[in-house]
């Protein structure tokens, strides 16, 4: 099917399968050749037309997932019902709060004071869960700085790692996770230096607008996090991490207007707390960053293309 002509002042959004209609938005999935031809065919059926020519890998591929953007020959959200893409099977998750910006290593290590640095990385601008992040914890006794796999892996791993792992864990049911529980207990704490994060807010007929949100008068914060280290049936050792997610504040609230949650961010002078007291102690750090050190703006739906990073994403949309 070839692309369509870009259309700025038609509505776009961003679907994915499996889904209902067009006004659904979701995620990223995984089609079979013959699932991606019964989409197709339905999409020419229903005149749909690509914005962005999609991006198809196959099962028995690497990266096995297909990211779409569609528009309505009309220029607006077809009608639900419309249209119904089959039975593909998707690994998306609907959780708002899973596209990261990530400052260079510079910032980050002006922002937090390191005695072991191991990791190597620049500025992104549109990280999602599998990919790889920065990460602080405490080792032998030490801060080391690494890079670890976003999403967590518990352990022990049966078989091949195929799921992207939960990128969060909701506070209430930390300590009670069986996953996170062990993780939690024995210590395994660590810092993921955030320029940003995106959030998605439930529009009308199912569309969801992405926000930019970040820190007032700091470039560089601290988000808090656990890591695991969990080893594969062929012996590979994985290293993975989840934010610790929060009840939300004002402003997050009014955004994620069906989640209720929102990131740990810490303090400054928190890290080494965080890092090395108890569990007990390191609990009363988990709380809901005050609204009014936060700004927020509304940004391109060109943030839910995954093979998308650059610095437009961030800046408020036209």
């Amino acid at each position: 099917m070839a692309s369509a002509d870009r259309f700025d002042s038609r509505p776009r959004f961003h679907l994915a399968f499996p889904v209902r209609d067009l006004a659904e938005a979701l995620g990223s999935t995984v089609i079979s050749l013959p699932e991606w031809e019964t989409v197709t065919t339905k999409l020419q059926g229903a005149q749909v037309r690509f914005i962005i020519e999609p991006q198809v890998r196959f099962r028995g591929q690497p990266g096995e997932q297909a990211t779409c953007f569609f528009l309505d020959p009309s220029g607006n959200v077809a009608p639900r019902g419309q249209l119904h893409l089959g039975a593909a099977t998707s690994y998306a998750s609907k959780e708002m709060y899973e596209r990261l910006v990530i400052p260079d290593q510079e910032e980050a290590e002006q922002e937090i004071s390191v005695a072991h640095r191991w990791w190597t990385f620049s500025a992104r601008f549109n990280v999602a869960p599998s990919q790889s992040v920065p990460i602080v914890r405490m080792h032998n006794g030490e801060s080391e700085a690494v890079m670890m796999r976003w999403g967590f892996v518990p352990s022990p791993v049966k078989g091949a790692v195929t799921k992207l792992g939960a990128a969060h864990i909701n506070l209430r049911v930390l300590e009670s996770s069986k996953d996170f529980g062990q993780a939690w207990l024995h210590g395994q704490r660590c810092i993921i230096p955030l320029a940003g994060f995106y959030v998605w807010q439930r529009a009308s007929k199912g569309f969801r607008q992405p926000y930019y949100v970040r820190l007032v008068n700091r470039l560089v914060f601290g988000a808090a996090a656990v890591w695991a280290r969990a080893v594969t049936m062929d012996d590979d050792v994985i290293e993975s991490c989840a934010l610790i997610m929060v009840p939300a504040n004002k402003l997050m609230s009014e955004i994620d207007n069906v989640g209720g949650k929102m990131p740990a961010i810490l303090s400054h002078d928190e890290y080494e707390t965080w890092l090395s007291a108890t569990p007990a102690r390191a609990r009363t750090l988990l709380r809901s960053y005050p609204s009014t050190r936060m700004v927020s703006h509304a940004v391109s739906p060109r943030v839910n293309l995954l093979n998308l990073d650059d610095p437009e994403l961030i800046r408020p949309a036209t």
